[in-house]
């Protein structure tokens, strides 16, 4: 009885996205959808120009371009002040808690955006380069 319970734990370990697995997959994870949306040049150039031409800081759906609503967004927001697009895709709950991820998109010659300062965010966060002016982040509760 102790056997396959012993085979189950140690399958569980090596074959359950949990840890450290699972976090190396939202990386790999954005790399394709932004690949499926058109590439990272388009993304960014499409983001860029609508940074440049709103003045909101919360987008509505209707003004997204076609890159960012194939990305599956579910909130836009603009922050004109550091040059920054936040791209939040929906939030993925696991019983009581979940983290947020997205994309923030700058200009590619900005250095990397610092999100530590963010009033949402209570225990931590990751920030992953995904391509030139385009980073992965995870938030958590």
């Amino acid at each position: 009885m102790l056997i396959p319970l012993g085979l189950l734990a140690v399958l569980n370990y090596f074959l359950w996205p949990t840890g450290r697995s699972r976090v190396d997959s939202f990386q790999l994870g954005a790399r394709y959808r932004i690949a499926w949306v058109g590439g990272a040049s388009k993304v960014r150039q499409e983001a860029l120009t609508l940074l440049n031409e709103t003045s909101g800081v919360s987008l509505p759906r209707s003004k997204w371009p076609d890159s960012i609503l194939a990305l599956r967004a579910s909130d836009v927001k603009v922050d004109k002040d550091k040059g920054i697009i936040d791209i939040e895709i929906p939030l993925r709950r696991w019983f009581f808690w979940g983290d947020q991820l997205g994309y923030l998109i700058t200009d590619a010659n900005a250095p990397a955006p610092v999100i530590i300062d963010d009033p949402r965010i209570a225990s931590g966060h990751r920030l992953w380069k995904i391509s030139e002016g385009i980073y992965l982040y995870q938030k958590w509760p």
